[in-house]
């Protein structure tokens, strides 16, 4: 294969994994159906988001969302 070397302007995601334990009032019809308290914690982002603490983060991932082009 042959190659060149270019500068390549391109945007990245990254993804932290984040284990989160937190003291939450949740409605009771919830606490027992994980889907919606998936959803549930999710519309509610407020009351947990500024608890994290993103040292602990035990994996990230990197994904290429766009590509803006190179200099060749």
């Amino acid at each position: 294969m042959t190659t060149q070397t270019v500068t390549v302007r391109f945007e990245v995601q990254q993804t932290a994994t984040i284990d989160v334990e937190a003291v939450l009032d949740v409605p009771v019809d919830l606490v027992h159906d994980d889907e919606a308290l998936h959803a549930w914690l999710a519309d509610n982002e407020r009351l947990w988001a500024d608890g994290i603490d993103a040292d602990d983060a035990h994996s990230f991932d990197l994904d290429v969302i766009d590509v803006y082009g190179t200099d060749a």
